[in-house]
């Protein structure tokens, strides 16, 4: 990726994409997000879900963070209950 980082709200959704699998917190700096995006950005890293806008946070995309890294439980929405439930029985 040649661009710069500091304007990466630029970017077109491919590139965002793009910059995500390659960097572990680059959604902290897409400004236009996506649900695409975000579901990249945490398959990749777990942890990119707490730069997840809210609106993205879908039970999907907290699965997933969750699967790649169990921390990432942290930032999960108390909303959903069973997927804190479930990491509770897991995890302990």
């Amino acid at each position: 990726m040649d661009k710069d980082w500091c304007h990466i709200d630029w970017y077109n959704e491919q590139e965002c994409i793009e910059a995500v699998r390659e960097y572990n917190n680059a959604l902290a700096l897409v400004k236009n997000q996506t649900e695409k995006i975000c579901l990249e950005a945490v398959k990749h890293y777990g942890l990119a879900l707490m730069n997840v806008k809210t609106e993205f946070k879908t039970r999907e995309i907290c699965m997933t963070a969750i699967r790649e890294n169990k921390l990432a439980i942290y930032v999960v929405p108390r909303e959903y209950e069973d997927i804190h439930r479930m990491w509770k029985i897991m995890y302990g």
